[in-house]
């Protein structure tokens, strides 16, 4: 069985987002970020806003990723920017996680990056 690296490696969006992100210019990336971060807090508002008893888990994986970002060891780690925006998408529930990667691939097909 393939063993995946990262918590979002089993998200090819994700994955094809994260490489294309490595060659874009600092406004760019701000401005994505900023977006996603956005959505990201909504999504949490509405989920704290909700009243379940069952407590809301992001998985072991995404866990030991977001303890293993502050190793600083892949290249995004050092851009903060990035760093921040992939550690907000690893709290949210998969579902989530998912439409927002989706509008990102959008908003990326629109700029001819994908």
């Amino acid at each position: 069985m393939d063993e995946k690296r990262r918590w979002y490696d089993s998200n090819k969006d994700m994955v094809a987002i994260i490489d294309i992100l490595k060659n874009q210019p600092p406004e760019l990336i701000d401005n994505l970020a900023e977006n996603i971060m956005g959505f990201s807090n909504i999504i949490r508002e509405n989920l704290n806003e909700l009243e379940s008893e069952e407590p809301i888990s992001i998985g072991k994986e995404r866990m030991l990723g977001y303890y293993k970002s502050f190793r600083r060891r892949r290249w995004y780690d050092k851009n903060w920017t990035i760093l921040s925006m992939v550690n907000v998408l690893s709290t949210l529930p998969q579902d989530d996680f998912e439409k927002i990667v989706e509008g990102v691939k959008e908003i990326l097909k629109e700029l001819n990056l994908i």
